[in-house]
């Protein structure tokens, strides 16, 4: 696995998402790789979901050579940790009983519900005031 590794990131950094795109693709893998070996046993961990998850969006903007929109970073890395959040609900006494440390399992079930509550609307604020809103309204008026 590790000898393809090169070939890999050679691969991506030269495809379809070019130099920027790939590498900022690259960053957000990089962060799901920390996250599973360093991040998921600290209170740091929802830092690689904000990251990551812009990371995706912000890759298909420099592919096209366009610079992303703040609104677009914003709900990607908000959205990100939302779903860490949420994904730790179903295996939170689990995840301790493995000594996993990360943000939600220490804050426990209830607060980690009424985080993704809290970013959801956040989300849905950003989303409503963002560009992309009053084209759809426009679209349908």
């Amino acid at each position: 696995t590790f000898i393809l590794l090169p070939f890999a990131v050679i691969a991506n950094l030269l495809g379809p998402l070019g130099l920027k795109g790939g590498a900022v693709y690259l960053l957000g893998v990089g962060c799901g790789i920390a996250y599973n070996f360093y991040f998921k046993f600290r209170i740091t961990s929802p830092l690689v979901y904000f990251i990551a998850l812009a990371a995706l969006p912000a890759s298909i903007f420099y592919a096209v050579d366009r610079n992303p929109p703040l609104w677009v970073l914003a709900t990607s890395s908000l959205l990100g940790v939302a779903f860490h959040f949420a994904n730790v609900l179903k295996d939170l006494s689990a995840d301790r009983d493995s000594k996993i440390g990360g943000l939600p399992q220490r804050v426990g079930k209830r607060v980690s519900i009424l985080i993704i509550f809290i970013l959801l609307i956040i989300v849905t604020a950003i989303l409503i005031n963002s560009p992309i809103s009053s084209d759809l309204r426009s679209e349908f008026i």
